[in-house]
């Protein structure tokens, strides 16, 4: 896996809101207190969602990055058809392919991890 370059979390919204440049602001803390973030908090209120968003950001990177790991070390070699179904339920000739249940049900989703993570990365 790529080493990471922003701040290592856990970070949290505190609460407060403070001023920049007269804006209101919400800011996001490190473990060590340290302004990461701060979200101006404008009336339309997406503000605080946003907070919690942001906060919740090196969480949502390590376990997005835990399940990628885990998806490349597991063997979904069960057999199943292009179509979905059982592959003994087609004959050879039938025009299918035979994929594993990997391939069928998750890795759009994690190649989709995967580009998020490198986004992430700033890569």
């Amino acid at each position: 896996m790529t080493e990471t370059k922003f701040t290592q979390g856990p970070w949290k919204f505190d609460g407060e809101e403070t001023a920049y440049y007269d804006l209101p602001t919400l800011n996001i803390r490190d473990k060590d207190g340290d302004i990461v973030a701060g979200v101006v908090d404008y009336i339309s209120d997406p503000g605080l969602p946003n907070t919690h968003l942001i906060a919740a950001a090196p969480d949502l990177y390590e376990a997005l990055s835990v399940l990628v790991e885990l998806s490349e070390r597991l063997d979904f070699s069960e057999g199943y058809c292009c179509c979905g179904d059982d592959i003994d339920s087609h004959g050879i000739y039938s025009g299918h392919s035979p994929v594993d249940a990997g391939d069928y049900y998750s890795m759009g989703l994690i190649n989709q991890a995967r580009a998020a993570l490198s986004k992430a990365r700033g890569e």
